[in-house]
């Protein structure tokens, strides 16, 4: 998931081997509103935005690697070098357009 308003801004060079990397949040096996309940439970102070959402194999099809970085669900997209506009323009399109994504629903007991 993406925050689309942020993406290109916060793209910079990730270490010292020239690669890029633009922030994301990733899951390889949850769906996206325990992805994004996770995120926020982890940045409680980050602004409610909408997300734009794809998948890692759209993303990797695009030209661009996506790894796990940090603490899930923090994940890096990487290009090689720093990205033409082109090769901007080529990932921006796999992703949906922003929305607003619900958190998942609470299950179990309760009162």
């Amino acid at each position: 998931m993406l925050v689309p308003d942020l993406a290109l801004s916060m793209a910079n060079e990730h270490d010292d081997s020239g690669r890029w990397g633009l922030s994301v949040a990733t899951h390889a096996t949850q769906p996206i509103e325990a992805i994004v309940d996770l995120y926020f439970k982890r940045n409680p102070d980050a602004p409610r935005r909408k997300m734009r959402v794809t998948s890692v194999g759209a993303v990797k099809g695009s030209g661009f690697d996506v790894i796990r970085s940090g603490r899930i669900p923090h994940g890096l997209i990487l290009a090689a070098h720093e990205p033409t506009e082109d090769e901007w323009n080529t990932l921006v399109a796999v992703f949906g357009p922003p929305q607003q994504v619900a958190p998942a629903p609470k299950v179990g007991g309760g009162n």
